[in-house]
């Protein structure tokens, strides 16, 4: 027995050593080097900041465009649609794609207001860790600036989601989902969409001065948990919730009146207040 364990052992060595062996780290300084990047077994260092539309509308990158409908059966690994007034980044298709934040602070930008920054389709093991991500303007109407559509195994790790979209993020029909002290602010209608999605939480993030419409819609989602948040200067109802949810360990700063569908979401040791003075530790 103790021969079979030493085998099985050494066995998962090798296994480990060879999935170390196949990722290939790349580092990147623009946008075209971004796209060129994208691929499974991946980790990508952004070390500059960039806007990630002007490479898309580059010459040399029209053969990315596919139509909508095409979009949602495609085998490619990125390629963007287009939108009402740009093209929208979509990544597919990928396994184990880490995309890190250098040593200074990085951002990622698009001008399309009616587009997602980026969006991921039918990817498994996605990392994005201490980027800021953004709109270049503000948008209405459609669109926030992460979406993923069919993904598993996700996880944005202190992230910085400024608003400009109208919403901060969009999970939909998506498996195992962490966001982990990540920020979602300043976002023109909402925070958040989920749908269709099981084992989706928040981990010590922040939602702050989100406004106008409901800022936490969750329909049709099984095992979502908001653990140690904090929810300030939202405005509008701050709930449209129609299956369980926990929330556990969180602070929540709006106004009584505007609570909104609170009736699926189980609070667990957390603090309530109508008020809530911008000047303190957000920003």
């Amino acid at each position: 027995m103790k021969k079979i364990f030493c085998l099985l052992a050494a066995a998962v060595l090798i296994s480990s050593a060879a999935f170390a062996a196949s990722v290939k780290t790349v580092e990147v300084s623009t946008a075209q080097e971004f796209l060129d990047a994208i691929a499974s077994d991946r980790i990508i260092v952004v070390k500059e900041s960039f806007e990630i539309t002007p490479a898309l509308l580059d010459a040399r990158n029209s053969k990315l465009k596919v139509s909508y409908e095409r979009a949602k059966t495609t085998s490619k690994k990125v390629f963007f649609v287009e939108e009402t007034d740009g093209p929208e980044l979509h990544i597919a298709n990928v396994k184990n794609l880490s995309i890190i934040a250098g040593e200074d602070v990085i951002v990622l930008m698009a001008s399309p207001r009616y587009a997602d920054v980026i969006s991921f389709d039918r990817c498994s093991g996605i990392t994005l860790k201490g980027l800021t991500i953004g709109h270049t303007e503000e948008g209405y109407c459609d669109k926030g600036v992460l979406g993923f559509d069919n993904c598993s195994h996700v996880l944005v790790d202190r992230g910085d989601l400024y608003g400009c979209g109208t919403e901060g993020v969009g999970v939909y029909n998506c498996v195992d989902v962490t966001f982990k002290a990540t920020k979602i602010h300043d976002c023109t209608y909402h925070i958040m969409h989920l749908s269709g999605s099981n084992y989706v939480l928040f981990d010590g993030c922040q939602f702050f001065r989100n406004r106008e419409f409901e800022q936490v819609n969750i329909s049709g989602c099984k095992n979502v948990e908001f653990d140690n948040c904090m929810f300030a200067n939202n405005t509008g109802n701050l709930f449209n919730v129609s299956c369980p949810v926990t929330m556990r360990d969180c602070v929540l700063l709006h106004d009584g009146m505007f609570w909104g569908d609170t009736e699926n979401i189980n609070f667990i040791n957390c603090v309530f207040d109508e008020y809530f003075n911008p000047e303190q530790a957000l920003g």
